[in-house]
């Protein structure tokens, strides 16, 4: 014990324990014959008084470890010092302190991770008794030394303390990947300040923000600014996205009369996907029995093999109902009942029952019985399909009218109001929703047949700008050239997108102004708005074109700053989290 004690410091000697519930108590004594004065460094040996200073240490053997120093008081030998006395001092405790430094290190490198209550449970079952809020001093007390000189090529971004109110800027450095440095604010004079006491930055790489823009102009000069890739392209799809949600609708009619084999078999898988449930379970259950192999039957239908497997393994009399819904079933049940009743009626007409007869052995009134008696009658209901009354009904047309004018149905909802609707706003939301799912009118007019014609999913052509076409299955070279032919704008925006991509792949930055050129004679507003800010930042577009810096680092370092504040709970002043983001930085890297 005395060898584990002098590990501590090798003034001290160990006196004696005792273990109670599950905390050990350890008495130790100073075994020096001189002690230094702090404050004026005058050797001193004569004793003034003695008390005890209990702290908490590291546990043994799973019991907490509270020692017990049996401190001097010591007198000050030099008339000019300010103290007459001073308290003897260690190393491994600071002079106020209730826990050993190696302590402290071992709580704040378990709470880097936790959050401060998480962490103080934790530290209780078997560590140290120590509370939330002294984690968090601890943690805020314990910051990293940034030697500012060292560093030359950063990157920059922002990020949410509290969304739309409160944001800070945080520093990464691009050669070691490390986070150096955050600050709670992201307008100019505060980022410029900050920005200045690094005198040595060359590269800052940033998103395409004008403010971290001029402020990193004004704080360093000659620094090479690059603007993000990943932001340029990013905002250059989601402009061309919007361009096309707005020119297509969300189906698109193409003449399929001259397309190859290719495409005639992918109608015979449209054909599949019109099919029902039901439908698509008898052929596979026949193709089964024809001696087909999953595989193809899958291919073939376009379905799961998992669904396939339920399928086969379906009672003879389950498959009749596979896929029907509930509402199906009934309306079929309610068919039969009835169509068994009619022919019952008949036989016994037959047989040259009454009609009154008839009606008194069934139960039913003789007009009834006249009724089924006549050939054109069936079990079927007259009123199956047909659309009952709505109080819309009046205001469709002027509902529709405002649904293709973009209108919401809070807004249409006013408007009928006025003019006397009384109904819900549900059923009106009912009404405009399942409209929507509706074919696009250009698929209801009375030229689009399916035979001469394919419908083509808006969001097909929209993936195009973002993968090439070997990657959308769904998506043909003949049906796009169709495409092509039907709306020219949209192949130019596919050229422009893929000429950007081109540009940055390649590094041909003295190609740029030639593509902004190209871009702007379209005169597409959402494209304009997209040249119009790089114009704005021309330079750093360019730095981005021509080197490989990118500021995929602070985006990283920014997504793990949200996971850490989210696990503190609303514990999180800004002192708290930049200690935390820091020292979790500094122990991976160290």
């Amino acid at each position: 014990m005395n060898e584990f004690i002098k590990l501590l410091d090798k003034n001290i000697e160990f006196v004696s324990y005792e273990i109670i519930n599950d905390t050990m108590y350890i008495n130790i004594v100073s075994n020096r014959n001189e002690v230094i004065c702090p404050f004026c460094g005058e050797i001193s040996k004569k004793i003034h008084s003695r008390y005890l200073k209990s702290f908490q240490d590291l546990p043994i053997q799973d019991k907490k470890v509270i020692i017990i120093l049996n401190n001097r008081k010591m007198f000050c030998n030099n008339p000019n010092c300010n103290h007459k006395t001073f308290a003897e001092k260690f190393n491994f405790i600071s002079s106020k302190g209730k826990k050993t430094k190696r302590l402290e290190n071992e709580i704040i490198s378990l709470s880097l991770n936790l959050s401060s209550i998480t962490a103080s449970k934790y530290l209780k079952r078997s560590i140290a008794n120590v509370g939330k809020s002294t984690i968090c001093n601890l943690l805020k007390k314990k910051d990293i030394m940034i030697n500012k000189e060292d560093i030359t090529k950063v990157c920059i971004d922002d990020f949410a303390l509290k969304k739309r109110q409160a944001y800070g800027t945080i520093m990464v450095d691009i050669d070691t990947h490390q986070v150096i440095d955050m600050i709670f604010s992201r307008e100019l004079n505060d980022v410029v300040e900050w920005l200045k006491t690094y005198q040595n930055l060359k590269i800052v790489s940033r998103d395409g923000s004008i403010t971290y823009k001029n402020a990193i102009s004004l704080a360093h000069l000659k620094a090479i600014q690059i603007s993000d890739r990943f932001h340029l392209l990013k905002n250059l799809t989601t402009y061309c996205k919007e361009y096309l949600n707005k020119i297509f609708k969300s189906k698109i009619v193409i003449e399929k009369n001259t397309f190859d084999k290719f495409n005639k078999n992918k109608f015979c898988a449209d054909k599949n996907k019109e099919m029902t449930k039901n439908e698509r379970a008898l052929k596979a259950l026949n193709m089964i029995n024809s001696g087909f192999t999953k595989t193809a039957i899958c291919q073939s239908l376009k379905m799961n093999i998992r669904t396939l497997n339920k399928i086969i393994n379906l009672k003879q009399n389950d498959i009749n109902y596979y896929g029907k819904n509930k509402l199906t079933l009934k309306q079929q049940q309610r068919f039969k009942n009835k169509q068994e009743l009619i022919n019952t009626v008949r036989e016994m007409k037959n047989n040259y029952s009454s009609v009154s007869k008839i009606a008194r052995e069934l139960n039913l009134d003789r007009r009834t019985i006249t009724k089924y008696l006549d050939s054109t009658t069936t079990g079927i209901n007259g009123n199956l399909g047909s659309k009952r009354k709505s109080n819309l009904d009046p205001y469709l047309l002027f509902i529709d009218h405002m649904v293709d004018l973009g209108a919401t149905s809070t807004q249409i909802l006013e408007k009928i109001k006025n003019k006397g609707y009384a109904g819900s706003a549900s059923n009106l939301r009912h009404y405009i929703s399942k409209r929507k799912n509706l074919l696009s009118d250009n698929c209801k007019n009375k030229s689009y047949d399916k035979t001469q014609h394919i419908l083509v999913d808006r969001k097909l052509l929209i993936k195009l700008i973002f993968n090439p076409i070997e990657k959308i299955k769904e998506l043909t070279p003949s049906i796009l050239n169709k495409v092509y032919e039907k709306f020219p704008d949209y192949k130019k925006i596919i050229d422009i997108v893929s000429n950007f991509k081109a540009l940055l792949k390649n590094k041909c930055s003295n190609e740029l102004e030639a593509w902004i050129t190209t871009t702007s004679k379209l005169n597409i507003e959402q494209l304009n708005s997209f040249i119009n800010g790089i114009k704005r930042d021309i330079d750093s577009v360019k730095n981005s074109i021509t080197y490989d810096y990118n500021n995929g680092l602070a985006e990283g370092s920014v997504n793990k700053l949200k996971v850490i504040k989210r696990i503190m709970y609303g514990r999180c002043s800004f002192e708290l989290l930049r200690s935390k983001v820091l020292n979790i930085d500094s122990m991976k890297f160290n």
